[in-house]
């Protein structure tokens, strides 16, 4: 059986976990990404990323800068609505004095580059298409048996790092709890091919049939996220084209003109997930593995991309300082660090729901108030927009 010994071995090559990996790259440390699908198989995705004006930083700072802005669309204003009401929030890039508020980038693109860029770092070794065993904790680190191309192998590792996902192994197998809370919401993505330009506008419209966000894209297309109640959305995603474009546009109205067609319907379940430990000696969780988020501020991948980049900080300073690199005084200092945003950002999401999903006329009178608020409050407006793209 062959033996491996590593530094750090980060499991899960998502978003998170490959751009945990390029952050770490130019450290002189040994680092395995173990995952358990087949090289460039997640390349397929469709699904529109919003990346936070933020989360462009950072990408920019690993040399991507340049690839977002050629193969992302930004987003120049955001436009929030409650049917029925008159009242709107806007939201500019001219206001905030930034290039743009975010970037729309399709995942399969996303992970493509972020894959591209991670061979040309030669402290990498990749185990694609591997399915883990066991995970024994030894006294000062991680002992990993997996099965990889037919043959198992044992990984012997420093810090264990789980950035693989809402149902992460790693967080089951550390015996991890979670506290969990069921939207009872279906989200149902697509691409709607649009009769007039979007002008690079981001829409976020509430209704009594759920939340409508649409995300522009580029040609004469925006991307399509419909959060509706689990029931409702079985009724919907029913539907022959024909009538779900006409539904949509019932919803929806005609900000963006007549609807002319939609591509592929997706659907997965609305549900939000936080672990109630993050991390102990020698291992950490990150990413959609420590917290999963409503999709409603698109703000899960940005989230954990703060994360990772504290997390590859807190290393970066541990060798520096020529600390024990992964005891339980790094575990500490990344989890003070990242305690309060994290916490912030899922209570704002949350409230986000909780406030935009009641129909009942106090609740909804009160929403109004809030987006006036909002609208007419510059100080209030400008904070809100920084903590969602990722810069307060």
């Amino acid at each position: 059986m062959s033996k491996y010994s590593f530094d750090i071995v980060i499991v899960g090559r998502g978003f998170v976990g490959t751009a945990l990996a390029l952050l770490l790259r130019d450290l002189p440390l040994n680092i395995a990404i173990l995952d358990r699908l087949p090289e460039f198989s997640n390349t397929s995705d469709f699904r529109s990323i919003v990346l936070s004006y933020g989360s462009y930083l950072i990408l920019d700072r690993l040399g991507l800068g340049d690839f977002i802005k050629n193969h992302a669309v930004p987003i120049y204003t955001i436009q929030v609505s409650d049917a029925g009401h008159f009242g709107m929030t806007h939201v500019s890039s001219v206001e905030e004095g930034v290039p743009a508020l975010a970037y729309v980038i399709e995942g399969g693109v996303l992970q493509r580059v972020l894959e591209t860029s991670l061979k040309t770092a030669s402290s990498l070794t990749f185990f694609y298409d591997s399915q883990i065993i066991s995970l024994i904790e030894l006294e000062q680190a991680h002992q990993i048996t997996i099965e990889h191309q037919g043959k198992h192998k044992i990984l012997k590792t420093d810090l264990l790092v789980g950035a693989d996902g809402t149902d992460s192994i790693i967080r089951k197998l550390k015996k991890v709890k979670t506290k969990e809370f069921d939207y009872e919401q279906t989200a149902i993505v697509s691409k709607i091919n649009l009769n007039r330009a979007h002008e690079f506008i981001s829409y976020e419209r509430f209704t009594s049939e759920g939340s409508i966000a649409f995300l522009p894209l580029s040609g004469l297309q925006s991307g399509l996220v419909w959060s509706a109640p689990s029931v409702l959305a079985a009724e919907i995603l029913s539907l022959p084209d024909e009538l779900f474009l006409q539904r949509l546009q019932k919803q929806f109205g005609y900000r963006l003109g007549k609807f002319r067609g939609v591509r592929q319907r997706i659907t997965y379940p609305l549900k939000s997930s936080s672990a109630c430990l993050q991390g102990g000696k020698g291992w950490i969780l990150v990413g959609n593995a420590a917290h999963t988020l409503h999709p409603i501020a698109a703000q899960g991948f940005n989230l954990g991309l703060r994360d990772v980049t504290f997390l590859s900080e807190v290393i970066r300073d541990s060798l520096s300082l020529n600390k024990k690199r992964y005891g339980n005084d790094l575990i500490a200092r990344y989890s003070a660090g990242r305690e309060s945003n994290q916490e912030k950002t899922q209570r704002f999401t949350h409230y986000l729901v909780s406030l935009f999903s009641q129909t009942y006329w106090p609740m909804k009178l009160a929403r109004n108030g809030v987006s006036a608020l909002i609208e007419y409050f510059p100080p209030l407006k400008h904070r809100i927009a920084k903590h969602a793209m990722g810069i307060s």
